[in-house]
């Protein structure tokens, strides 16, 4: 990893909880399809990354948006999750991907590559994932290329 992130302390049962279960979640099961999991709630600032994966010279920024459903899972709900991405959210997370790739880009230029076996990747994106708790199940959403940067941001 890049930087240790700082640790929260969280509550029991606290939002911040649930969102570290979906995350956990979305980590598994993206490692379970052979992806490499190279960060996890990597900070800049007040900005921070989710999970940052790589796979076949494609890395993705992930942001992962948990959401517990007392009642049955619906489609709504995931829309609901989806429409939380917002354009602003959308910006920070391409700040901090900025952040990120300047610091892997340093590395490799101060000594040598951060992950030798990887090579710098052809396809950079940023997907979205809406995990649903429902007593103790978990189902996932994932929408890859979920938006693309105009990389112009201030």
């Amino acid at each position: 990893m890049l930087r240790e992130p700082r640790r929260l302390a969280v509550a029991r049962g606290s939002t911040v909880e649930w969102g570290r279960r979906g995350e956990s979640f979305v980590a598994g099961s993206l490692a379970s399809r052979g992806w490499r999991v190279l960060d996890r709630n990597w900070r800049d600032g007040p900005r921070e990354l989710d999970l940052v994966v790589y796979r076949d010279q494609v890395l993705a920024f992930v942001e992962v948006k948990t959401r517990r459903c007392g009642g049955k899972a619906s489609p709504a709900l995931v829309e609901e999750a989806l429409l939380s991405v917002t354009p602003r959210k959308c910006r920070d997370v391409q700040k901090a991907a900025q952040a990120w790739l300047r610091l892997l880009a340093r590395d490799v230029t101060e000594g040598g590559p951060l992950f030798p076996d990887l090579g710098w990747p052809r396809e950079i994106r940023f997907d979205v994932a809406v995990v649903l708790l429902e007593g103790g199940r978990q189902a996932m959403t994932y929408v890859a290329d979920a938006w693309r940067p105009g990389w112009d941001i201030g």
